[in-house]
């Protein structure tokens, strides 16, 4: 929550969900835990866009445009707690940022731009990849 609140704060941020889970069970699992309304509606992808995991930057980046044109991958960070994650990242060009908070350690999670050991360390990180200094969009894929 905290990241998220941090997140808000920032004047260049456009947060959005980026997951493999189908969109009504996401909202759902959001709202469980408290977070659901950082997430704007009719942004983000979700497993129901598409079977292909890779596919989902793409889309979240289109619903995230303006004028037609989708969100800038120079402008987008995928942050992610496992390799597939990374994969996805990569898959559509974008930064990745790791947290080796859940089953993965931070060697497994060596593909990423950065690995954080868990969300606290998540907005220095950030801001030395400019969120906070420069039009950059985080994309929290949880």
């Amino acid at each position: 929550r905290q990241l998220l609140d941090w997140l808000a704060q920032q004047v260049d941020v456009k947060l959005g969900l980026l997951t493999g889970t189908y969109e009504p069970l996401a909202w759902l699992k959001l709202a469980r835990a408290g977070i659901d309304r950082a997430f704007p509606l009719g942004q983000g992808a979700f497993g129901s866009d598409a079977e292909d995991r890779t596919a989902l930057p793409a889309i979240a980046r289109r619903r995230a445009g303006m004028f037609h044109a989708p969100y800038p991958s120079r402008h987008t960070i995928v942050i992610g707690d496992t390799p597939r994650d990374i994969s996805c990242a990569r898959g559509d060009g974008l930064r990745c940022v790791a947290v080796a908070s859940g089953p993965f350690t931070s060697e497994a999670l060596t593909g990423a731009d950065a690995v954080a050991r868990n969300a606290a360390e998540l907005p220095q990180i950030l801001r030395a990849l400019g969120v906070g200094v420069s039009a950059v969009t985080a994309v929290a894929n949880r």
